[in-house]
């Protein structure tokens, strides 16, 4: 019950940490797509990572996409956090 407790309070720190984060780089985003679609691939996978990190997940890639076919990539939305 104690270890329940201190994980949600620590979600909730974590969570009010990276939400003004999140805000900031959405704006930046938006207006880094509207003068540079290039840029705003480079920047987009940059600010998820941070935001992952900053949220103290581990970025793990295993393999590579392949270049010659189409693919999808689809989230199983198991957490508040699906990137």
């Amino acid at each position: 019950m104690i270890n329940q407790i201190n994980s949600f309070f620590i979600s909730i720190i974590i969570y009010c940490l990276a939400s003004p984060f999140f805000i900031i780089c959405s704006i930046l985003l938006l207006f880094i797509n509207l003068f540079n679609k290039n840029l705003s691939f480079i920047s987009l996978r940059f600010f998820s990572q941070m935001i992952l990190r900053l949220m103290g997940m581990s970025i793990k890639i295993n393999g590579i996409f392949p270049t010659t076919k189409q693919y999808i990539v689809m989230m199983n939305h198991a957490s508040f956090i699906d990137m």
